[in-house]
């Protein structure tokens, strides 16, 4: 480190060299090792307080995992029971009072006959004058169901 100072000759400012104090080797090797020594409890004390907290927070994240690892389980059985077709029918008869229907039984009409001849045509619209469709009827193929709460079902 340098000083300046006025010189009585040109009265300009020069710097002048100070006296450096010179430590000797082995006080600057002491004086490291004393600064290492009382450092070291303190950066000890750190790495150890830091693993714990970590130790602590993988702890927590096991006991969350495990949480939603039990969840995703249970989520899975329910939806595995609402897909069954068992649960579907058992909660439809149960809960929505709905009952099984007896098959359907479909009775196929032979349309390859021969028409009647008109004559006889004539004579059946006489004798059914009575017994008419309404307008708005369509003509169908009878069907025949085995539930008996079905209008106009009957059972073979």
């Amino acid at each position: 480190m340098a000083t300046v100072v006025l010189t009585p000759a040109g009265r300009r400012w020069a710097p002048v060299p100070l006296p450096r104090p010179k430590l000797e080797r082995g006080l600057f090797a002491l004086l490291i090792l004393l600064g290492l020594l009382l450092s070291s409890p303190a950066a000890y004390l750190w790495v150890t307080s830091e693993s714990v907290t970590v130790g602590s927070s993988i702890e927590r994240l096991r006991g969350e995992r495990d949480q939603w690892a039990q969840q995703n389980r249970q989520l899975e059985f329910e939806l595995s029971k609402l897909q069954s077709l068992a649960w579907v029918e058992t909660e439809a008869t149960v809960r929505l009072g709905m009952r099984r229907t007896m098959p359907t039984l479909y009775l196929p009409v032979n349309r390859a006959l021969t028409p009647p001849a008109p004559s006889s045509v004539k004579s059946m619209a006489r004798s059914n004058t009575t017994r008419r469709l309404p307008s708005t009827d369509v003509a169908r193929e009878p069907v025949i169901s085995g539930d008996p709460d079905v209008a106009g079902s009957t059972r073979p």
